[in-house]
């Protein structure tokens, strides 16, 4: 796994700076925390996410990653047995999870408290919108973020800012191809408007003019804003399109699936292709949690997703290792991961190889720079990010 960290040389900035220019991005006066290159802060939606076991499966994967760098495992990053130096035998890691409830305000205040904890890399977060919000800062502080979910193309070549996943722009030219595989030609896109959906749904529609299909419809509607999606699928039922291409998040899909069955467009007379941001077990969730009938949910058996995926193999040896954990042993690494269901372990989400590689990303890159404080290389952490190449859990 190699992130395109791309952009300017991370700031050089001490702890003495003025705190006005810390203000200028709205946080304390504290924001100048000195890094700790041992630490290194998880930024994952715990809360208000539609499907607790899927996040806390990815926290559970972050964290993995720091216990198997810590016992020198290299079973699933052969990195991790090897060492530059005698000095990182000795040289452990310790993570925190900071919960982003899913939101970019969140996420900012996640930032905030992993920060003035000491942090000295971030993984994370999850969505676009938030690290559009995040990589400004990161830059500013001299504290990178590595994220395992930030696909949208807004955020390449941006300073401060990495990613262990596929952009869109990859995953744009999968969905079209499906598209033209099946001998489809007219098809419309129901969107997120963030800074994922919008991006994502013009990179499709541009992939479809250049491989010669008619231009789609591209009907917006806001995240996580039931009446809003509702709305949207209300526009799509009076389009003579029947092919479906849906960028969604798991809290989007009650109101955009519970109107599409009463709508009867699950019945069959529509053909619906999901990104892969939501999978069956979130489906599952939300019939668990009450927001979809067992009903709707049966309709969706068969339902089309493209997007990236994790390499087969590489993919396997990680769930052999995550499969040997339990759910006290990933409580034990976090308090906020209890509660976790044993059969999440034998089938863990595919992002969760995602989270595990940003988090060995980290973890490879504040080893090389503890090498080059002691041999006064003084590279950041940023710097460092660039280098890192391994084989990891996605590939």
């Amino acid at each position: 796994t190699r992130p395109p960290y791309l952009g300017s040389s991370p700031k050089n900035l001490s702890v003495s700076e003025p705190p006005d220019r810390c203000s200028r991005l709205r946080m304390s006066e504290r924001c100048f925390t000195a890094p700790d290159l041992h630490k290194i802060g998880v930024l994952m939606p715990l809360t208000d996410n539609g499907d607790p076991q899927h996040w806390k499966a990815m926290a559970c994967a972050a964290l993995l990653a720091v216990a198997h760098f810590n016992a020198r495992d290299g079973s699933v990053v052969p990195a991790f047995s090897q060492h530059s130096g005698l000095s990182s035998l000795a040289f452990n890691l310790s993570a925190r999870l900071y919960d982003t409830a899913y939101t970019p305000t969140g996420a900012v205040e996640a930032f905030r408290v992993a920060q003035d904890a000491g942090s000295a890399g971030l993984v994370g977060p999850y969505r676009s919108a938030s690290s559009i919000s995040l990589y400004p800062r990161g830059d500013f502080l001299n504290l990178p973020l590595v994220s395992y979910g930030s696909t949208s193309v807004v955020l390449s070549n941006k300073p401060a800012f990495s990613r262990t996943v596929p952009t869109d722009e990859d995953s744009a030219a999968v969905v079209v191809s499906a598209i033209g595989g099946f001998g489809w030609r007219n098809f419309n896109i129901v969107h997120v408007n963030d800074a994922w959906g919008s991006p994502y749904a013009q990179l499709i529609a541009a992939r479809a003019a250049a491989c010669g299909l008619n231009p789609p419809l591209k009907i917006k509607f806001e995240y996580d804003d039931e009446q809003s999606a509702r709305e949207a699928v209300r526009t799509l039922s009076k389009q003579p399109q029947t092919i479906v291409v849906l960028l969604a998040f798991v809290n989007d899909l009650p109101g955009i699936f519970n109107e599409a069955d009463a709508l009867g467009l699950l019945s069959g007379s529509h053909a619906w292709i999901g990104s892969r941001s939501f999978s069956p077990a979130s489906v599952n969730a939300l019939v668990d949690a009450g927001r979809i009938s067992n009903t709707t949910r049966d309709k969706l058996e068969g339902m089309l997703q493209a997007g990236h995926a994790p390499n087969t193999e590489s993919f396997g040896l990680f769930k052999q290792s995550f499969a040997r954990l339990s759910p006290e042993e990933c409580e034990a690494m976090d308090p906020q991961l209890g509660g976790m269901e044993p059969s999440t372990f034998a089938d863990p989400p595919e992002n969760t190889a995602y989270a595990f590689d940003a988090t060995a990303t980290v973890a490879l890159a504040l080893r090389e720079q503890r090498e080059g404080n002691l041999t006064s290389a003084n590279l950041s952490t940023a710097e460092l990010l660039r280098r890192v190449s391994f084989e990891g859990a996605s590939g």
